[in-house]
């Protein structure tokens, strides 16, 4: 399937860039203050899934957990993405521990959560949306 973005699909896809981005730099603040990026890496992962999900049509049912949302754009994505399915619900976990239950995460943890998540959003660009996650994209036509 080849992929053509509308406009709003455009915009949203520099949102995800510019939440990943934030979450890096909360990532480099000292510790407590840098566990909050792990929410703000989580919303990141979970936007682009979104943003993907609605590019390829896949079958997402209302109300969908994160692993349901995951597995639902693996299925619908060519070449797949079930390779970062553990390290997106470890992220996912981390995220719930942090905001649920209060548990901070150690830096190595968070620095380990946001790499895995940059490469797994570069590599969801490509195979989802047939673009360089990091490429300024144009208006769409």
């Amino acid at each position: 399937m080849s992929v053509e973005l509308e406009q709003h699909q455009v915009e949203w896809l520099s949102l995800v860039r510019y939440q990943l981005e934030m979450a890096e730099a909360q990532g480099a603040q000292p510790e407590p203050l840098n566990a909050l990026s792990i929410s703000m890496t989580h919303d990141a992962v979970e936007s682009m899934l979104s943003l993907v999900a609605e590019v390829q049509r896949a079958d997402i049912k209302p109300k969908a957990d994160f692993s349901a949302m995951f597995d639902s754009v693996s299925r619908a994505v060519d070449g797949g993405i079930a390779g970062y399915r553990s390290q997106m619900l470890a992220l996912n976990s981390a995220r719930v521990s942090f905001k649920h239950h209060g548990n901070r995460l150690d830096e190595q943890t968070i620095r380990r959560h946001l790499a895995n998540s940059r490469t797994f959003l570069e590599d969801l660009a490509m195979k989802g949306l047939e673009v360089s996650f990091d490429e300024e994209i144009g208006r769409a036509s």
